[in-house]
Formats: C-alpha cells, sequence, structure tokens
C-alpha cells in the first residue's frame, strides 16, 4: 500500500509539473488567421495593321536627301531626293493594342533598324505618335510610327523591306 501511495504521489507532482510546463508554453503564442486575394486582367497585345510606307523614291545623281513620313502619314522629300511620279501614297504604320479596359500602357520604339533588298541596306530612324496611351472602356487604342531615310547618289536602286519591333507595356 505504501508503494501505491509514492507512486500516486509521485504521478500527482509530475501532473502538476507537467500541467505548469503546458500553461507557460500556452501562454506564449498566438494564432491569427490572414487573407488572400487578387485580380486578374486580361494580357496586353499588339497588332500591326497598317506597314510603314515611304513610297518610290528617285535617287538623286550626285548627293543625297531625307525622305520622311511623320507619325501622321504626310511625307516630304529633301532635295535633291524626288519622290516618283505617280508613287503610291506614304503611310505611317499604323497598330492595335487590346487588353483591359482603361488602362495604361507605355511605348518603346526602336531608334532606328535597315531595310534591304537582300545584299544593300538603308538604315531608317523611328517616331512614334505617343510614349503612352490608356485603352479605352472597350480595352482599345491605336498609335502610329513614322520615319526617316537618307537615299544618297551611291544608294543601289532596288526594292528594300524590312522590321522593326514595337513593345507596349502595362504602366
Amino acid at each position: 500500500m505504501k508503494n501505491i501511495m509514492k507512486i500516486a504521489a509521485t504521478t500527482a507532482a509530475f501532473s502538476l509539473l507537467a500541467g505548469t510546463a503546458f500553461a507557460q508554453t500556452a501562454g506564449d503564442s498566438a494564432t491569427a488567421v490572414g487573407s488572400a486575394s487578387t485580380s486578374v486582367i486580361q494580357a496586353v497585345s499588339l497588332s500591326a495593321t497598317t506597314p510603314l510606307s515611304f513610297g518610290t523614291i528617285v535617287k538623286p545623281t550626285s548627293g543625297s536627301g531625307t525622305v520622311t513620313v511623320t507619325a501622321g502619314g504626310a511625307r516630304t522629300a529633301a532635295a535633291p531626293v524626288v519622290v516618283a511620279p505617280g508613287s503610291a501614297a506614304a503611310t505611317a504604320a499604323a497598330f492595335t493594342v487590346s487588353g483591359d479596359p482603361s488602362r495604361t500602357f507605355s511605348i518603346s520604339t526602336p531608334a532606328n533598324s535597315n531595310m534591304t533588298d537582300g545584299t544593300n541596306n538603308i538604315a531608317v530612324t523611328y517616331t512614334t505618335s505617343a510614349a503612352s496611351g490608356t485603352l479605352s472602356n472597350l480595352g482599345a487604342a491605336t498609335f502610329t510610327v513614322g520615319g526617316q531615310m537618307t537615299i544618297a547618289d551611291t544608294t543601289v536602286a532596288g526594292s528594300y523591306t524590312g522590321t522593326f519591333s514595337e513593345t507596349v507595356q502595362y504602366n
């Protein structure tokens, strides 16, 4: 019986110590519930709708001059370069932006690139109608890009084509 009493007393003592230890640990922590949320929007997209066209140009017999197509589509040729009679109208490149309605975006236009006939190059510098824009409440916007090139008496006659990359990004 004495052994049972000793065991009971020892068990009671350990229970008190364990309860005290657990009570101290429970007071040192707390729990809270956090929350999370997100909004998913339509990705921005860009499509080229009209190419930049300088038309047909007559190279000079001596010297050089520039041909410019503004972002508004107006063409000028600086002497001694002239636009060929019957040349097609010049056009600025046109782009359509689509995305999340009313979002603003930035436009990145390269400074220059080359047009080539397969062997020879003509350098073109670019200007855009805007550096940024805002999508309409329907999620659409447009912008245009003009360019300038120099034609010299050393420019080889031929048909020149090239590409340039426009980039749009949400602000």
